[in-house]
């Protein structure tokens, strides 16, 4: 506080912004990709009232950002995406609702090998219980994983819900 460091955000143009929301990014550690999540309307949104989110990718080139694409491959899990946390090959996420579930919402991880993104894996029952689990980031060594979580015993605070 005592040295404030002054920025001037720049606006990544439209290879990066559409008119959908896209928040949550990341930057690899040798700033040669963005990856952020962004949500969309689907064809059913009229009759489910429900956004989806997916992954995208942007590779840094000699302009800037190129074009961002869902080169991550996940796009075939439908169901809601969340926050994440990405080093390039390892990626920690959240996804509600799907079928394999422990609550509302839970932990996974998909790893980048061969060229690919492989089938994401719930972290399992020592992390999601029950209830909420989001917003993973992990510890620089990689060996501590860090989370925010709506536990009924023990937790402190609450989340924040946008359901009344």
């Amino acid at each position: 506080m005592d040295n404030p460091v002054l920025s001037e955000p720049v606006n990544l143009g439209s290879e990066i912004n559409d008119t959908s929301d896209a928040y949550i990014n990341a930057i690899r550690l040798d700033d040669s990709l963005l990856f952020y999540t962004r949500r969309f309307k689907p064809a059913d949104f009229e009759r489910h009232g429900r956004c989806n989110e997916n992954f995208f990718v942007s590779k840094r080139n000699e302009t800037g950002w190129g074009a961002a694409t869902n080169e991550t491959g996940l796009a075939a899990y439908p169901q809601y995406w969340g926050h994440f946390h990405f080093d390039g090959l390892t990626m920690f996420f959240t996804a509600c609702g799907w079928p394999d579930g422990y609550g509302s919402c839970d932990l996974y991880v998909s790893y980048f090998n061969n060229g690919k993104w492989n089938s994401p894996r719930n972290l399992g029952a020592a992390i999601n219980l029950a209830q909420w689990e989001s917003q993973p980031a992990i510890s620089a060594d990689g060996n501590e994983l860090y989370f925010a979580s709506q536990r009924s015993r023990g937790g402190q605070g609450d989340r924040i819900s946008g359901r009344a």
